[in-house]
């Protein structure tokens, strides 16, 4: 048997879909990110959370 969100909520529901949007609004904003250019290399990325990692 699957185990899914879905199986665990009331029917009618509409965390799925809350799910779904906020996914897709993830990847609206990374597009728009890589758009405007505000993007890093790895090696960038690295050197700037070094202090964390």
């Amino acid at each position: 048997m699957a185990t899914t969100t879905e199986t665990f909520l009331p029917e009618g529901s509409n965390q799925p879909k809350f799910q779904r949007d906020a996914i897709l609004k993830g990847i609206e904003r990374g597009e728009k990110a890589i758009k405007e250019g505000h993007i890093f290399t790895h090696k960038q990325a690295k050197e700037k959370l070094k202090r964390w990692l």
